[in-house]
C-alpha cells in the first residue's frame, strides 16, 4: 500500500530490481538516470545500492551542437563562403 506523495509505478520498480542477488563482493550496485524524486533511493532493499547520476550535461552538450550548427548555418546564408574572401559582395 502506498503512502501519500510516493509515486506507485517507481516503489513497484524498485522492489522489483531488489530481487537483484548480492554481487560475488558485496551489494549490487545499480545506475539511474534522472530520477526527480530522490526520495526513492530509500525504496530499495540493503543488498542494491542505487546510484543516482543525470543526463543534463549530455543534454546541455548536444544543445550547443545544434544552436552552433543553426549559427554557423545562419552566418554561411548571410555571407556565403565565396563572398565571405570580398568576392561579390554586395553594395
Amino acid at each position: 500500500r502506498g503512502l501519500p506523495g510516493e509515486v506507485p509505478c517507481s516503489h513497484t520498480m524498485t522492489r522489483i530490481l531488489s530481487l537483484i542477488p548480492r554481487g560475488k563482493s558485496g551489494p549490487t550496485e545499480i545506475v539511474i538516470f534522472d530520477i526527480h524524486h530522490l526520495q526513492e533511493q530509500f525504496y530499495f532493499e540493503d543488498h542494491v545500492i542505487p546510484r543516482l547520476e543525470t543526463s543534463i550535461r549530455l543534454l546541455l552538450d548536444r544543445l550547443d551542437q545544434v544552436i552552433y550548427t543553426r549559427m554557423m548555418y545562419k552566418v554561411n546564408e548571410i555571407v556565403p563562403p565565396s563572398d565571405a574572401a570580398g568576392v561579390g559582395v554586395a553594395a
